[in-house]
């Protein structure tokens, strides 16, 4: 029998587990890459509005009907008409998440090219990104969401600046813009039942940055939107939804101009509590959950 050779002690917590890409957890959250295209979204086009769709290591790029463009192509308070693809959302232990569990999510975006109308015309178009209810399987309107969006704001441009951070959810929400803004950072708090103790939990803040290429908050810090309270529930036994969506932020006239066009680049990070609230004490710094 051969000589032993590790020396008695705790594995390293970044000790590889037969793969490296699976480690024992280091207090290091990854941010994951969103690909509508990679084989695990389910697309719904309820209105027929996607003309195109690629992906590569460029980011995701689409383009929509330029004609469809009113307020029920979009994905606000009232409507939520337009292409979406959604999946149902994971915790880092990858099992699935139901609206009674207890985590929180932060999002990135970032405007990579624009293709179309980069001149004078702003088609204020752009994406939806975040969590939902089952109703973004096959409604258009009434679905209990919340997530930040990036549409085109400023003209003469094509690197990607000029956007508008959108921030919210179906209750109310709130944007900033800037001519440097080019990501969008948000943070969503985790959901939490009211005293009515129905089990169907509401999601009251969330916030987001407007950031330039340098990852700078734009207007010298000023650019961070936070939208009122919300104020509905989400159903605490249905699933969570991770959605990309189309939207507009206002009706522009395209008639004359290009459907429009452009590249993203999408991420997300989710933190998960399996013990919610309750976490046992644990002396000598012990962990719970």
């Amino acid at each position: 029998m051969g000589k032993r050779t590790r020396v008695p002690g705790p594995i390293a917590r970044d000790q590889s587990l037969g793969s490296t890409n699976k480690r024992v957890p280091a207090g290091v959250s990854r941010w994951i890459s969103i690909d509508p295209m990679d084989g695990s979204w389910t697309k719904y086009d309820p209105n027929s509005t996607l003309v195109s769709e690629s992906s590569s290591s460029n980011g995701f790029r689409f383009a929509v009907d330029k004609s469809k463009n009113a307020s029920q192509y979009r994905w606000n308070t009232s409507a939520q008409g337009s292409i979406r693809w959604y999946k149902r959302l994971t915790g880092p232990d990858g099992q699935f998440l139901q609206w009674s569990d207890f985590f929180s999510l932060e999002l990135l975006t970032e405007c990579v090219e624009r293709h179309t109308n980069t001149g004078n015309t702003v088609d204020k178009h752009g994406i939806m990104l975040g969590i939902c209810g089952n109703g973004v399987t096959d409604s258009t309107s009434s679905i209990n969401w919340m997530g930040s969006g990036s549409t085109h704001q400023f003209a003469n441009t094509t690197n990607g600046n000029g956007q508008k951070i959108i921030i919210g959810g179906d209750g109310a929400f709130e944007n900033d813009h800037s001519s440097t803004s080019r990501k969008g950072y948000a943070v969503i708090a985790p959901p939490i039942d009211g005293t009515d103790a129905d089990g169907n939990p509401m999601i009251k803040h969330c916030f987001a940055y407007c950031l330039d290429a340098n990852n700078r908050i734009t207007n010298n810090g000023d650019d961070a939107p936070r939208p009122q309270l919300q104020n509905f529930e989400f159903t605490g036994s249905d699933n969570v939804y991770l959605f990309v969506a189309s939207t507009y932020a206002a009706f522009t006239d395209l008639t004359n101009h290009s459907n429009p066009e452009a590249t993203w680049k999408m991420w997300y990070r989710v933190n998960v509590t399996r013990d919610g609230l309750n976490p046992t004490y644990i002396p000598g710094g012990g962990e719970s959950g």
